[in-house]
Order: C-alpha cells, then sequence, then structure tokens
C-alpha cells in the first residue's frame, strides 16, 4: 500500500513537472520570439535612422552650401556698392570743376564785355586790345569745350552709377529671394527629418516600455 502511494506521488509530480516543463518552453518560445521581433525592429529602426542621419547630413551640406552662396552674393553686392559710392565721389569732384570752369568762363566773358566796351570808348589803342580780345575769345572757346567735356564725362558717370544701382537693386531682390527660399525649404527638410528622428525614439521607447511591463508581469 505504501509503494502505491509513493507510486501515485511520483505520478503526480511528474505531471506537475511536466506542466511546468511545457509552461517554460512555451514561454521560453515566446520570449525567443520577442528577442527575435525585438532585433528585426532594432534593425528596421537602425536602418530608418541611419537614412535619416544621411539625409540630415545632406540637408545641413545643402544649408551650408546656400549660406556661403548668399555670404558671396552679399559680398558682390558690396563691391558694386562700394563702386557706387566711388562715382559718387567722382561725380561731386566733377561738379566742383564743373561749377570752376563756369566761374572762369562767366569771369572771361565779363572782362571781354569790358573790353568791347572799352574798344567802342576809344580808351586803349585798338591792335592791343584786339589781342587782347582775341586771347579772351580763344580762352573762352577752351573753357566751353573743357565744359562740354565735363559735362559729358559727368553724364557717363551718372549713367554708370544709374546702371549700377540699378543692379544692385536687382540682383538684392533675386539672389536674397531665391536664397530665402532655399533655405526656407532646406530648413522645413531638415526640421521634418528630426520630427520622425523624435518620432522614431518615442516609437522605440514606447516598445521598451511594453517589454519590460511584460518581463514584469
Amino acid at each position: 500500500g505504501e509503494l502505491l502511494e509513493r507510486y501515485g506521488e511520483l505520478e503526480r509530480q511528474t505531471e506537475i513537472l511536466e506542466k511546468t516543463r511545457i509552461r517554460l518552453t512555451s514561454e521560453a518560445e515566446d520570449l525567443r520570439h520577442e528577442i527575435d521581433r525585438e532585433h528585426s525592429v532594432a534593425r528596421a529602426a537602425e536602418k530608418i535612422v541611419k537614412k535619416i542621419e544621411s539625409q540630415l547630413a545632406t540637408v545641413n551640406e545643402q544649408l551650408s552650401a546656400e549660406r556661403q552662396a548668399r555670404e558671396l552674393a552679399d559680398s558682390g553686392m558690396r563691391k558694386m556698392q562700394s563702386a557706387v559710392e566711388t562715382l559718387q565721389g567722382q561725380l561731386e569732384e566733377k561738379d566742383q570743376q564743373l561749377m570752376n570752369v563756369r566761374r572762369a568762363k562767366t569771369e572771361l566773358e565779363t572782362e571781354l564785355r569790358g573790353l568791347i566796351d572799352q574798344m567802342s570808348d576809344g580808351g586803349q589803342n585798338k591792335i592791343e586790345v584786339e589781342k587782347v580780345k582775341r586771347r579772351l575769345e580763344n580762352d573762352i572757346a577752351e573753357l566751353r569745350a573743357r565744359l562740354a567735356e565735363e559735362e559729358a564725362s559727368r553724364r557717363r558717370s551718372e549713367e554708370q552709377r544709374h546702371e549700377l544701382e540699378a543692379r544692385i537693386s536687382e540682383h538684392q531682390e533675386l539672389t536674397r529671394s531665391e536664397l530665402l527660399t532655399k533655405e526656407s525649404q532646406l530648413e522645413e527638410t531638415r526640421r521634418l527629418l528630426l520630427k520622425e528622428v523624435n518620432s522614431l525614439g518615442e516609437r522605440l521607447d514606447a516598445e521598451i516600455t511594453v517589454k519590460d511591463e511584460l518581463m514584469l508581469a
């Protein structure tokens, strides 16, 4: 009778152990599947992260190139602005020269009118007065030619200044508009990529949290 009881107890323990083995085997299989799934998720996440990092690097390079292009454009505009200032200085100098020439011309014309009046009054030797008159007329003719040349030169400088100012204005408007648009687009792409990275990180954190909860359960 005692042997039968011991045999029955052994059978019960064996049955319990078998059930425990089956349960542990099932749990081990589930855990293996969970590990495989996590590895698969991790590999996929790693690929996505690498892809996003590559895209971010490309965007950052493009942003850097656009900023360098803007700096070059700004440098070119500064040079043109400097040329405008130089032309403005030259125009101011020409204005002073024109004023001096006009003043000298007016003085010679006044002197010439005085000589003509003297000739009419017979106040001086007519021959001497004629010589002075011719000299004054020649000087006035030279000043007129010089005045015409200076005015033509000033007009050319003024045209060059207006042309440069127009180019600067057009260049500034076009270049800044294009660069700002490109930078805005690249910044938006960069923002979306960073958002994707953060979202991926949140999903991975959630996966880890679920796994930890399952392990503790």
